[in-house]
């Protein structure tokens, strides 16, 4: 009766797009114990909403985000995605880079107007002496919200903080519920995310086990 079994499995799974190359990988999937999961796009949507523009003094939400737009306006990632999405919205207009890198996992640097801007995480600051201490008390409660949140840096000087909402997909939380009914001992979080975004997504979702902070090629 297995091979029966295996074939029944097999296509009920492509007739809910789900290919299975044999009944063997079916079965080593069976034996799983362990589960690891990414974020963005993956537990959550891949459409995060940027929900607040947070301006430090001197600056205006407007200036901040036509400077982010500026810099991530050929990015695909989904936080660049949401960046443009609510510059279209305020109908904020980009203006043209001369200049632009992307960092894996960090955020985008580029060169607007004769600046230096930079649009990305903590590490992204780091790398080019950048100091975020004066702001991290602003960014603190965001993340206790389960908020992504990025800076946006002009010349060295942080001016203000971009703190997006990741939707959680509705059917999540009962994927793992079922996984680990189904053998998952262990259900993992692994993401790029601030430590305090990831363990709010986590204890929203039953997930014990969280590493945040991880970088794309650290994942694996």
């Amino acid at each position: 009766a297995a091979s029966t079994a295996v074939s029944a499995a097999l296509s009920v799974a492509a007739r809910r797009n789900i290919l299975i190359k044999g009944g063997r990988y079916l079965e080593e999937v069976g034996g799983t114990d362990t589960i690891c999961f990414d974020k963005t796009g993956t537990l959550t949507t891949s459409e995060p909403v940027l929900a607040r523009i947070i301006p430090l003094p001197d600056a205006t939400e407007d200036y901040i985000l036509r400077r982010a737009v500026s810099v991530e306006m050929h990015n695909h990632h989904p936080l660049a995605q949401a960046i443009k999405a609510e510059a279209d919205n305020r109908g904020v207009g980009a203006e043209a880079h001369t200049v632009c890198e992307y960092f894996l996992g960090m955020g985008m640097r580029a060169e607007v107007g004769g600046s230096e801007i930079l649009v990305g995480n903590s590490k992204l600051m780091g790398m080019h002496k950048v100091n975020v201490e004066p702001v991290r008390r602003k960014a603190a409660p965001l993340r206790r919200q389960g908020r992504t949140v990025l800076f946006v840096a002009e010349d060295k000087a942080v001016i203000g903080l971009l703190a997006f909402d990741n939707l959680i997909r509705p059917e999540g939380r009962e994927v793992v519920r079922r996984l680990r009914r189904g053998g998952a001992d262990d259900i993992v979080l692994i993401t790029g995310d601030e430590p305090n975004t990831a363990a709010d997504l986590a204890r929203r979702m039953g997930i014990a086990t969280v590493h945040a902070s991880v970088m794309p090629e650290d994942k694996a």
